[in-house]
């Protein structure tokens, strides 16, 4: 049992302690003793703990309100009026016939040691707290990683695999709703709720709409969503369609406020990361497929000629399109890589629009062009992103087949 827990329980039996009847005087000496060696296992683990701490190892998050760490409010009133009314008598007196020989000390010793050793416990918790608000921010990430990895989330990967079964085929943009999807789920669960409140600035440039065009029809916005999504996304980056958190700085987080979640909140802060490792893992091998090859380049470079000649281009912007078109087909380069590419496509007469970031960025980052062709007019886009985009489809699948022959 980790040394947070310890500390509770030990608490907690402080306060049953507190309420015994008074005809419960039997139990005294026992409760005494569970005390003393409960509270020498736990400054035995603290002191460990704040060795391997120092040397940048953490084996847990310490789950302990520091404000709660104060001497005289852990200690029972009770359980030292107690003490002293057994007067001079001994501890081997009062427990021979259960115990034989034991500690030569009297009751009211007996409780002096036990609160030197709450003292000890007081003081190592408040400098454990102390090292770690001072540690490096590698310390709270490695924790994590090594909890996503050693932690029994059996129930996230059998839910997981079941979602997976449920589908004949399950297509990198179903992937990529499934990693917004659960990302509501958990953000609906509190874990951000400890966060400070974002900024204007930062809930005009996040990518919401990116975030909600994923989500379910029914799904219902609302401020304070918008606000819980702020938040975790400065703690996460995209990268090539995924979303990856930053595990040394939400690991800071994590351990910052871990004591302030509810019980049933703790496990959601750890399995966010276990499904999003989870899905990305398979985007990734189903990027690994068809990143790149030879015929998807050529499908998608005569696809672009086809769709500019038969007039379906009216900007640069129109590049967009065919980045969304080409990340369905499974690229995963960001936007940058893909208009250096462009230039080396095998291209028979390259179309006269600039392919360039400024152009590609901004519609793809306004979230209207998430999902397929068919969504995008409902999402906020024009009609003629649609009608591109789809021309790109039916031109691509073309391309495709002619090759394969």
């Amino acid at each position: 049992m980790n040394f947070s827990c310890k500390i509770k329980k030990f608490c907690d039996g402080m306060f049953v302690y507190d309420h015994l009847l008074e005809d419960e005087g039997a139990i005294h000496i026992p409760f005494a003793l569970s005390f003393f060696v409960t509270i020498t296992t736990i400054v035995g683990q603290l002191k460990q703990f704040l060795i391997d701490l120092k040397n940048h190892v953490c084996h847990e998050i310490p789950d302990i309100n520091i404000e709660q760490m104060d001497v005289d409010k852990i200690m029972s009133p009770k359980f030292k009026r107690d003490m002293e009314g057994f007067g001079d008598i001994t501890m081997r007196e009062l427990l021979e016939n259960l115990f034989g020989p034991f500690l030569d000390k009297t009751p009211l010793e007996f409780f002096c040691a036990i609160r030197d050793h709450i003292v000890q416990m007081v003081q190592y918790v408040v400098e454990i707290r102390k090292v770690l608000d001072n540690s490096k921010p590698e310390l709270f990430g490695k924790y994590i990683c090594r909890r996503i990895k050693e932690g029994n989330y059996d129930d996230v990967k059998e839910n997981y695999a079941k979602w997976k079964k449920r589908h004949a085929e399950v297509t990198m943009e179903m992937f990529l709703a499934k990693q917004e999807q659960m990302l509501k789920t958990y953000l609906d669960k509190g874990i951000m709720r400890f966060e400070d409140s974002p900024t204007n600035k930062m809930m005009k440039i996040v990518d919401y709409d990116y975030h909600t065009a994923h989500l379910d029809c029914d799904f219902r916005d609302t401020e304070e969503y918008k606000k819980a999504y702020t938040k975790l996304m400065g703690y996460a980056i995209r990268n090539e369609g995924m979303l990856c958190i930053n595990y040394n700085k939400y690991g800071k987080y994590v351990f910052n406020n871990y004591d302030k979640f509810s019980e049933g909140q703790k496990p959601a802060l750890l399995e966010l990361c276990v499904i999003l490792d989870l899905i990305q893992e398979d985007m990734k091998e189903l990027m690994s497929h068809e990143v790149n090859s030879v015929p998807m380049i050529q499908a998608m470079a005569r696809a672009v000629e086809q769709t500019v000649v038969q007039g379906y281009w009216w900007a640069s912007t129109a590049w967009a399109v065919v980045y969304r078109v080409y990340q369905m087909k499974g690229y995963t380069g960001s936007i940058s890589q893909f208009v250096r590419e462009v230039e080396e496509w095998p291209w028979q007469k390259k179309p006269a629009y600039e392919c360039n970031y400024d152009a590609v960025c901004k519609p793809i980052r306004s979230g209207r062009l998430a999902g397929t062709p068919d969504g995008w007019v409902r999402s906020g886009a024009s009609s003629q992103y649609a009608i591109l985009g789809q021309e790109l489809l039916n031109e691509f699948q073309k391309v495709e087949l002619q090759l394969q022959k």
